[in-house]
């Protein structure tokens, strides 16, 4: 599950077990408390089961400042994540060879 700050360009990606609204609305709640309470926030989504729940909407319609938009069927393309995500794979994990998730960077340790 990731995010893109457009403004900074900044990616924030958290690994998932469950893709539901419970999963949804805790990256939500994590993201919120990072932004300035006076911001108001504009989140791109597409239609998945998880970003039109009931639980989900309720959590918009509690969180004032959090305005949705949701993308048409078909039009991944218009969701900034989304065309991060298509690089990402064709640079990066299409050619990969990777035996675990653990980056090897972070095996390094502190430089």
């Amino acid at each position: 599950m990731a995010a893109l700050d457009v403004v900074t360009g900044q990616v924030r990606a958290e690994t998932i077990e469950s893709n539901d609204a419970v999963t949804f609305i805790s990256f939500l709640e994590t993201i919120d408390v990072t932004i300035d309470p006076g911001v108001e926030v504009h989140v791109v989504l597409d239609n998945g089961s998880s970003h039109v729940a009931k639980l989900t909407s309720a959590w918009f319609d509690a969180h004032p400042r959090w305005h949705p938009h949701y993308t048409p069927v078909h039009a991944s393309w218009v969701n900034q994540i989304e065309l991060f995500f298509s690089i990402l794979q064709r640079k990066v994990i299409r050619n990969g060879n990777f035996t675990d998730r653990v980056s090897p960077a972070s095996r390094m340790g502190p430089l």
